[in-house]
């Protein structure tokens, strides 16, 4: 999803905005690293590498600290399409984490754990 939000900022550069088109450039461009990497990680999270628990540990939470902002603020303003999209943010957030340090997640990347 984040790399397909790149695309569509970069498609819509040539629209008008109170932003620069530096600015405009850069959020697409900075969409595309972070796209990049949350699939390196779960590439190699899916190969078996330990080290993948504290990127996706740390996604996870800035998609939950994501949700909250939308839950505080969108009753507020009688927007249910920000709860929905607050919902939708924090269950899935909420159930990789727990998945993250479940035991059976523990195991599959053992190997990679032990000291050499």
């Amino acid at each position: 999803m984040v790399l397909y939000a790149a695309v569509l900022g970069l498609a819509d550069l040539r629209h008008p905005s109170p932003v620069s088109m530096a600015g405009r450039i850069f959020l697409p461009v900075l969409m595309i690293a972070v796209g990049l990497w949350q699939v390196m990680a779960g590439l190699k999270h899916a190969a078996g590498r330990a080290w993948t628990r504290s990127p996706l540990v740390v996604w996870q939470l800035f998609q939950i600290i994501l949700s909250i902002y939308y839950l505080s603020n969108a009753p507020r303003v009688g927007d249910t399409a920000g709860v929905v999209l607050g919902v939708s943010l924090l269950v899935p957030a909420a159930v990789a984490l727990v998945l993250i340090f479940s035991p059976a997640t523990r195991r599959f990347l053992e190997p990679d754990d032990v000291r050499r």
